[in-house]
């Protein structure tokens, strides 16, 4: 039970010093009432992914860390992404999507290529981490951190799905 305790207070100081410096940085109020919902859900992860990787505190003070540095790179990623489609993307009442109907051959080649691009970015992300990752960490460690973040995602989609039918009742 220390061991956990341990663990989620180092993995909660990571993530509020990392929030903090986003909350700085946006300066929005918005961005911050939204960053206290992110924020619980990267302490339930950081959680998540612990347990999953078995992960002792030596362990976890070597992993955090190169995982929020590629967390970082992920995230801009997707900043430039939103950049990129901003100015193709209409609403309809509220909805949002690529008007792909009004876009030529040429925009709609280049908005694909840029997704590619994206794509290759990512993967290329997730490499340098992984490689990083070897020098401290067994395969199977690797392993269960790239399964965490799955049965993570698939996790938070499905309590969203459930909340979401629950407010339909």
């Amino acid at each position: 039970m220390k061991y956990i305790t341990l663990l989620l207070i180092i993995g909660m100081g990571l993530i509020s010093s990392t929030a903090q410096l986003n909350a700085q940085r946006d300066g929005q109020r918005d961005v911050q009432r939204d960053g206290s919902k992110k924020e619980k859900i990267e302490q339930l992860k950081i959680a998540f992914i612990t347990q999953k990787m078995a992960l002792s505190i030596e362990d976890a003070q070597r992993f955090w860390p190169i995982y929020n540095k590629y967390q970082g790179q992920l995230s801009a990623l997707k900043e430039q992404r939103k950049e990129r489609v901003e100015d193709r993307v209409k609403g309809e009442r509220g909805d949002r999507g690529l008007d792909v109907a009004s876009m030529t051959e040429a925009e709609a080649k280049t908005t694909y290529n840029q997704y590619l691009d994206r794509e290759q970015q990512k993967l290329a992300i997730t490499q340098q981490m992984i490689s990083e990752l070897e020098g401290s960490f067994s395969a199977k460690q690797i392993l269960s951190y790239l399964d965490a973040e799955k049965r993570f995602k698939r996790q938070i989609l499905t309590n969203v799905k459930e909340k979401m039918k629950k407010n339909r009742e």
